[in-house]
């Protein structure tokens, strides 16, 4: 497991430690539709914290993160699993759309639970 004060130098030095598929959310502080997803993600990160790793990418900060994952709206969700890109989400979506995404995309390990 990673925890908060371990976490690796880069995004891409993280998805090939963690134990757990991530899920990213591309965003930024200007952006209104970034802020309306944020309570829902906030939800999602305690729910599935068994499950998933959820981190927030401000893209004005690392720009080069959303040329390499082709983000071109924000706020853009992507969830990776085993390095790879598993599902993308674009724009602002409820809690039960995000959730239906995750469960259809992130298979369950180890017996985890919400």
């Amino acid at each position: 497991m990673i925890h908060q004060s371990t976490y690796p130098a880069t995004f891409n030095e993280l998805l090939r430690v963690s134990d757990r598929p991530v899920l990213a959310n591309f965003r930024a502080e200007w952006c209104a539709p970034c802020k309306q997803l944020a309570p829902e993600l906030q939800r999602i990160a305690r729910e599935y914290r068994n499950r998933l790793l959820v981190v927030r990418i401000d893209i004005d900060r690392h720009p080069e993160l959303a040329q390499e994952f082709a983000v071109n709206s924000i706020p853009t969700v992507l969830l990776f699993d085993n390095q790879q890109v598993a599902m993308r989400l674009v724009g602002a979506h409820d809690y039960n759309t995000l959730r239906r995404e995750i469960e259809r995309h992130c298979p369950r390990r180890n017996n985890a639970h919400f």
